[in-house]
């Protein structure tokens, strides 16, 4: 067995450009028990106002409250025969009869993040960059300096859904109270270029 002894240690110093980053999502959020139900109740078949007091054990006050609030949402409408039905817009909720409603809702949001310029995957960790002389410094075209932020839209995009599940956005754990499922990007707002600094890197020799 060979030992291993460090002959020497050399520093790179990888540029990396802080980057402001607007975005839209889009999360589906849950509903509360009885529009929910009443939603999965009229998705399977039109009913009169009677049959869901029945179904349900609503009194009248219970019903009228609960079937006024899904009318004021434009999520039923009365069909001629005096029955409630699912409007074009609840219809949206339900991908095949038998599931749960779910409601997409795009929201936005803005991170700040670090990214190397060599291939763009983004630093977690604190750049230090108090001393730049003492390192190898790792040439970058000016062309990629110049449309990093191009690139990092590409990515970012790219590898959303791995951010999220790595925390690298929405740092504290996706919250299922937020929404039943993981968001999903809806769109890329603006990526600006806040700063620019140097990765050290380590490497034994």
């Amino acid at each position: 067995m060979i030992d291993k002894f460090k002959y020497h240690e050399v520093d790179f110093l990888i540029p990396v450009h802080r980057f402001n980053i607007n975005f839209s999502y889009i999360t589906q959020s849950e509903m509360s028990f009885v529009r929910e139900y009443l939603l999965r109740l009229i998705h399977l078949s039109p009913m009169k106002p009677q049959e869901i007091a029945n179904y349900f054990g609503f009194s009248k006050i219970e019903l009228q409250e609960a079937v006024n609030e899904l009318l004021d949402k434009g999520e039923l409408l009365y069909l001629g025969d005096g029955r409630l039905d699912l409007s074009k817009l609840s219809r949206q909720y339900f991908k095949k009869p038998g599931d749960s409603p779910k409601i997409n809702t795009i929201l936005p949001r803005s991170e700040k993040l670090k990214f190397e310029l060599i291939g763009f995957s983004c630093v977690l960790n604190e750049i230090n960059n108090s001393d730049n002389r003492l390192g190898v410094k790792i040439k970058i075209d000016d062309s990629v300096k110049a449309f990093s932020q191009k690139q990092v839209s590409t990515n970012f995009q790219r590898n959303f859904n791995q951010h999220v599940a790595d925390e690298i956005i929405f740092s504290n754990g996706w919250d299922q109270k937020l929404g039943a499922l993981p968001p999903k990007i809806y769109s890329m707002d603006s990526v600006i270029q806040i700063g620019q600094f140097n990765m050290r890197l380590p490497t034994d020799f």
